[in-house]
């Protein structure tokens, strides 16, 4: 059985930045100078995505918010010694170490 964690928003939001930061880094490094209009936009669309992101953290539904997979520091730790011993508990969504790195990303 499949669980559709995140709305359609967060899905699209997501493979919009990874499409943005690909051809971002495709244009900056393989493309010809006269790419750089593609590069930037690219880039510009990349902060709009996290932008909305961020916004829809605040607002948009459960799974969605920010404050259901960004966890305290002792949280976050209690997860990795946890995970170290071979005991972690499982998440629907990001777990804390997962909710950081998408911060981190981000």
């Amino acid at each position: 059985m499949r669980i559709r964690v995140w709305d359609a928003l967060v899905r699209v939001l997501h493979w919009t930045l990874a499409a943005a930061v690909v051809t971002a880094w495709v244009s900056g490094h393989w493309a010809p100078a006269d790419f750089d209009a593609v590069h930037h936009t690219a880039g510009y669309v990349a902060l709009a995505a996290i932008a909305l992101r961020l916004g829809w953290g605040a607002v948009g539904p459960r799974h969605a918010r920010l404050a259901a997979f960004v966890r305290r520091p002792r949280e976050v730790l209690a997860y990795a010694s946890a995970l170290r011993a071979g005991r972690e508990p499982r998440y629907v969504g990001h777990n804390p170490l997962g909710g950081w790195m998408a911060v981190m990303l981000w």
